[in-house]
């Protein structure tokens, strides 16, 4: 059971730092429109595309390291970076099963990777939010010049 609880706690952080992403990404974004900055031309919006993907990419980096941390500090591994390792296949979902932790801590590499598959899907949905919001853009400034 209290595997259960440490792992339901590490998400309510991810959700949590997921959220702060989300926040900093779309503040970003007001931003650089309030300049218009976004829309204005292909290699601005593959530049502000490429920020949000990176913005997005340490978040999750972050989130893995977070998990890594805590398999060291359950004393599943000796080194962060094997913990590291392992986090990383179990968010991504990737399963190599190369690294395999304890019958007793098993349930946390669970966790991780449902875990994981939402804070990909929030990542997903952030992106192609933004991509649908220029590509409309493009298409409206493209209907505007046709009339």
């Amino acid at each position: 059971m209290i595997h259960l609880i440490i792992g339901i706690l590490v998400v309510i952080v991810n959700v949590i730092i997921i959220s702060i992403t989300v926040i900093i990404v779309l503040r970003y974004l007001f931003n650089i429109e309030s300049r218009g900055r976004i829309r204005k031309n292909l290699l601005e919006d593959i530049f502000n595309l490429s920020i949000t993907m990176l913005i997005l990419f340490f978040s999750h980096l972050i989130q893995i390291a977070i998990w890594g941390e805590l398999f060291v500090l359950c004393g599943e591994f000796d080194e962060f970076s094997t913990a590291y390792y392992h986090s990383m296949v179990n968010f991504s979902s990737l399963g190599y099963g190369d690294i395999v932790m304890s019958k007793s801590w098993r349930l946390l590499g669970a966790i991780e990777a449902v875990n994981g598959i939402l804070m990909f899907g929030v990542s997903t949905a952030v992106f192609f939010s933004i991509l649908r919001y220029i590509f409309q853009g493009r298409v409206s400034d493209m209907k505007k010049r046709i009339k």
